[in-house]
């Protein structure tokens, strides 16, 4: 049987099409059974393709500084000399020394006195 479009024409609903409906929905079997039919949406095909990528986000705010951790091991002894280091003040004056004893070592010959004067006389200059 074929069908011919004449127009705008509408008959008497069929056999197995219930009255109502609305835009969009389409007529579906609701069993195996002859003329048992109702009207649903349309179901959804297969996912469609993954779209562009968008635009990167504004960055985010800086996270807080974490706590400080525990402090490392010693390291060994350096064999590096250090610079020397600056000079101290000046020490207090010391105490005088004790006098020495008499030297055994003869002096330079002794001067003459005065001119005119004897000293072998003993006399005072």
């Amino acid at each position: 049987m074929a069908w011919t479009k004449i127009g705008n024409i509408r008959g008497p609903s069929g056999l197995g099409v219930p009255p109502g409906g609305t835009t969009g929905q389409m007529l579906a079997k609701r069993s195996n059974a002859d003329n048992d039919t109702q009207w649903s949406a349309p179901a959804s095909g297969p996912p469609g393709p993954v779209g562009p990528q968008g635009p990167q986000g504004d960055p985010g705010a800086t996270g807080s500084t974490g706590a400080t951790g525990p402090a490392g091991p010693t390291g060994p002894a350096s064999t590096v000399p250090g610079p020397p280091g600056a000079t101290g003040p000046q020490g207090p004056k010391g105490d005088t020394g004790a006098t020495g004893a008499a030297s055994t070592v003869p002096g330079p010959p002794g001067s003459t006195g005065p001119a005119g004067c004897d000293r072998s006389a003993g006399s005072d200059w």
